[in-house]
């Protein structure tokens, strides 16, 4: 079972005021996964996007949690992206969106990905984890508090 710790980097926490869309909020974390990883961008972005086309990733409460699985991508990474002002997401509740998890994992690790799935859906279904979260002002204080709800799945 791969561990939330193992999936995410420091350098893989952004907080920004805001984005213009929800399509650049994905080319964004996609981005940054892309050079992170030292790959084309592009291909994650097709990933997330083709995933995306099914419904939307917007789950509601200011969350969405993107995701893409790619043939050979290896290890799970995870980046988070926290926005001062929510951005329009088609999220099932039809609010906008604050708190954006993108993840890439391994087309051939189905239980990786679906794993990693069910345990940020936890973490956030828990109202005090997503109020801290929330209120986190740098990404170091982002990244320690998700590391440390992470331990509690």
């Amino acid at each position: 079972m791969v561990s939330i710790r193992e999936c995410v980097s420091r350098d893989l926490i952004f907080i920004k005021n805001e984005v213009p869309s929800k399509e650049k909020a994905l080319d964004f974390l996609c981005s940054r996964i892309a050079d992170f990883k030292k790959t084309e961008a592009a291909f994650l972005r097709e990933a997330v996007l083709e995933r995306e086309s099914k419904i939307s990733t917007g789950i509601g409460l200011g969350i969405a949690v993107p995701h893409g699985r790619l043939p050979g991508w290896g290890e799970t990474t995870l980046s988070i992206l926290l926005l001062r002002k929510p951005v329009e997401y088609d999220a099932l509740d039809n609010k906008p969106v604050r708190l954006i998890l993108l993840f890439i994992s391994d087309r051939d690790k189905p239980c990786d990905h679906i794993n990693l799935l069910s345990r940020i859906s936890y973490i956030l279904s828990e109202e005090d984890n997503l109020e801290s979260l929330l209120k986190s002002e740098t990404p170091e204080e982002l990244y320690k508090s998700f590391i440390e709800y992470s331990t509690q799945v």
